[in-house]
């Protein structure tokens, strides 16, 4: 579904995956979803009038399968341009083992995902680093942040012409409530609650909140920030009484 002028929500039972539409620079996809889930992008586009060719550039906010599994399948129907951070980027290749959640959850997924999820190696074209800014055309640039904890390389986009942020997963909108995912998914907990108050600053304004997992928040973006940042700033200052 078109969430904002030439910004496309398409969703799946696991993630979320951004199609960004601009006629000269080309079609951009955030993130790819699990495996196989890049064969539904490429319906998507269809629908909208849109071929594989038109596909200039996958980005990817991070290395978990859930959201880099079609990625291979993609920049082979398409031949557009991986983007991936660094610190993210071996375990997107292949050089280093995927890494699973901690715990009993973890333990489960590394049974499991690969036999319904199958995720291919896929290689990184150009790296993200913060700050970076990709012209998307009629759409202005995008924006890059460095926003680690879910994992070390995880980055967000913000895209002013449209005062949206595409938090990926350093912030998750399933219960309804933007708040940081679960302790066994993360790299990092208290970096990822960190992260949350510097998005919170960050882009104060933001009217449009879209997720890796759970609702776009259409025109009370802000508001949903300061809750976002209530709830990590409580979760901060717990583990410090500790």
């Amino acid at each position: 579904m078109e969430i904002v002028k030439q910004a496309h929500r398409v969703g799946n039972m696991v993630s979320t995956a951004y199609v960004l539409v601009d006629d000269k620079t080309g079609v951009t996809i955030i993130d790819t979803g699990p495996g196989h889930f890049g064969r539904k992008i490429l319906e998507y586009l269809k629908t909208i009038g849109r071929s594989p060719a038109d596909v200039s550039r996958i980005i990817l906010t991070h290395r978990h399968f859930d959201h880099i599994g079609g990625a291979a399948e993609l920049r082979s129907a398409t031949r557009a341009k991986v983007y991936a951070h660094p610190l993210d980027a071996p375990q997107i290749t292949g050089a280093e083992p995927m890494q699973w959640p901690k715990g009993a959850i973890g333990a489960a997924m590394k049974v499991m995902g690969p036999i319904l999820f199958p995720f291919a190696p896929c290689p990184v074209d150009e790296y993200l680093a913060d700050g970076m800014e990709i012209d998307l055309g009629s759409l202005g640039v995008l924006q890059t942040t460095l926003t680690p904890g879910h994992t070390i390389g995880h980055c967000s986009f913000y895209l002013p012409s449209r005062n949206m942020l595409i938090a990926g997963d350093a912030l998750n909108n399933a219960s309804g409530t933007p708040s940081v995912p679960m302790d066994a998914v993360n790299d990092d907990t208290h970096m990822a609650h960190e992260t949350v108050l510097v998005i919170a600053q960050k882009f104060s304004g933001a009217e449009t909140l879209v997720f890796g997992h759970g609702a776009p928040i259409i025109g009370s973006g802000a508001q949903a920030l300061q809750k976002s940042a209530a709830l990590s700033t409580a979760a901060l200052q717990k583990t410090k009484s500790k």
